[in-house]
């Protein structure tokens, strides 16, 4: 991945946890997707 891109993906997490927006995040081992808030909180999203 170019590091332009890199950066701009981490700029664009830190916003996400600066004003308080839960963030998506995939689990490779389980499998599951879960949303991950910025007090650390994650809540399993179901379909």
């Amino acid at each position: 991945m170019d590091k332009r891109a890199k950066e701009a993906i981490s700029v664009a997490i830190k916003k996400r946890k600066v004003l308080e927006k839960p963030l998506a995040v995939y689990d490779k081992n389980s499998q599951k997707t879960y949303l991950e808030y910025a007090d650390g909180k994650k809540e399993e999203v179901r379909a």
